[in-house]
This record gives C-alpha cells, sequence and structure tokens, in this order.
C-alpha cells in the first residue's frame, strides 16, 4: 500500500494522483492534510484562559512570562492584575500607563488588534543603583477569564511564601523559554550589576539559583516567571529578573508585593495595597 498526503487538492495535483493510483494498481492510501506547521510549546503560544509561565509583553518588547495574577487590596471594584518584570511589561520605565499588553508576546507572533489582554497599570522605576525589584503590573482588560493559583506542571499554589528564604532550598518555574524547571538556593542577600538597554544597574539583596541537573533554570524570555518552592504547598517565592548562563537572579516575591504597600494572599491570588 502507498501512502500518499496532499498540501492541496487542485487540478494539477488530482491529474498527478491518478498517474500514481494507475501505477500502484490502486494500492494507494490518499489524504488531504493540508499546510503542515510546527507545534509551538503551549507557553509560547495564545493561552484563553490566561494562565501562569506564558508568553507576554509590551507591546514593543519581544516576550517575557507572566509571573501570576494579583488584585489591589483597597479597592477590590478595580480589574484583576498580571503581575511580570517592569523590563516586560513596561520596557524599562519607557511605556506609559494604560499602554497594551499582549499575550503571546510580540516575538511569539502576539499583535495589539489580536492579542491584547491588558493594559500597563503601574511599575516600579529602574534606577542606576539600590534596586530590590524590576516588576510591574497590567490590568486585565474586561471578558478575559484566567486561572488565579494554577501554574501548570506544578500544582495549586497555596498563597505568598512568607519566611525566609534558605540556602540549598529546591524551587520550580514555569517560563515562556524553558517551561517547568527545578533549582536550588545558591546563595542569598545577592548584590550585583545587570545590564539593561538603560545601561548596568545594581541590584541588592536577591537570590541567586542554580540548575537541579544539566537542563539551564532558565533562559532569555524567562523574565517575569513565578517561583515557588517545593514543599508547603506550593507557595509563591520569588519572581525572575535576570538570567546568567548558571545562576539566575530573582528577587523575593514579598518585595514584589510591599513595591505597592503591605499585601496578603487569598487562594493563591496575590492581593496587592
Amino acid at each position: 500500500m502507498l501512502a500518499v498526503r496532499l498540501h492541496a487538492d487542485t487540478g494539477a495535483v488530482r491529474a498527478t494522483l491518478e498517474r500514481i493510483t494507475a501505477e500502484a494498481r490502486g494500492e494507494v492510501d490518499v489524504r488531504f492534510v493540508g499546510t503542515v506547521r510546527k507545534q509551538a510549546a503551549w507557553h509560547q503560544g495564545r493561552n484563553r484562559p490566561l494562565q501562569m509561565g506564558g508568553s507576554i509583553g509590551h507591546r514593543k518588547v519581544t516576550a517575557g512570562t507572566l509571573g501570576c495574577f494579583a488584585s489591589f487590596l483597597d479597592d477590590k471594584s478595580l480589574p484583576p492584575l498580571i503581575l511580570s518584570n517592569n523590563h516586560v511589561l513596561a520596557n524599562e520605565n519607557s511605556a506609559q500607563r494604560g499602554d497594551p499588553t499582549v499575550q503571546p508576546g510580540r516575538e511569539d507572533g502576539g499583535k495589539v488588534a489580536h492579542d491584547r489582554v491588558g493594559s500597563l497599570s503601574k511599575f516600579v522605576r529602574l534606577k542606576k543603583r539600590g534596586n530590590l525589584v524590576d516588576a510591574a503590573v497590567s490590568a486585565i482588560d474586561p471578558g478575559f477569564s484566567y486561572y488565579p493559583n494554577w501554574m501548570r506542571g506544578t500544582t495549586v499554589l497555596s498563597g505568598v511564601r512568607s519566611t525566609p528564604a534558605r540556602v540549598g532550598e529546591v524551587v520550580r518555574k514555569v517560563g515562556r523559554t524553558t517551561g517547568m524547571t527545578e533549582g536550588r538556593i545558591r546563595a542569598i542577600e545577592v548584590d550585583l550589576p545587570v545590564d539593561y538597554d538603560l545601561g548596568t544597574l545594581r541590584f541588592v539583596d536577591q537570590l541567586e539559583i542554580e540548575p537541579n541537573g544539566n537542563k539551564p533554570f532558565s533562559s532569555g524570555g524567562d523574565s517575569g516567571s513565578l517561583i515557588v518552592d517545593e514543599k508547603g504547598g506550593r507557595s509563591a517565592f520569588s519572581l525572575l529578573e535576570t538570567t546568567r548562563p548558571t545562576r539566575p537572579t530573582r528577587t523575593p516575591s514579598r518585595r514584589c508585593w510591599r513595591a505597592w504597600g503591605s499585601g496578603s494572599c487569598s487562594s493563591g491570588e496575590t492581593v496587592l495595597a
């Protein structure tokens, strides 16, 4: 039996098919399969409902990662929020409040006309030195649903981690580029320079995480990923900021919430003041 798979059904194709069928004495299995396209990983595609770990970004940014979902503590009537990095949602301080947020990000085919899911609400300005966080939030547009406390590849999140990080502790993340990965805290209270388009900026009191195994913990495009702990019900632990070849750095999640005031957590959805 000869198997024939066709991309199009035209007169020329039909004529060729008849010749092939005759030469094969009718022993032909013919199917029209249409155009075959590569299958992108879910975290680089269009996610509806919205999910933690998916591709996202400001309309002028290539792509980063949707960290988690949040809401303001002092006004529950305001729309829910997406939390990620400043350099993902606010284009390193250059964006304006109300600028569109697209999912997936521009690098993954996202366009404002078809893939807008929200608008920039607030961000912590990046500065030359003394940075504690690289963080921004976008308000989700009406009509978009989302999974508030489910991270694919892990489990339902229990809330925001309240205890300090410990060296040697195992953590996980889901990011736009490398998907779900596992790592281990190598160092705490790390001060380091980070290269941005703005220039070299200094961050203080960060976490350093090394991969478990041969797969890197993160790569370009994973910025903004939410880090969760391995034990204690998968609590939100930190937010990915920078990627180095072997040891990415993270900001403890409590600081991201405190960037807008004191916060709490309910059903896995971060609440910001």
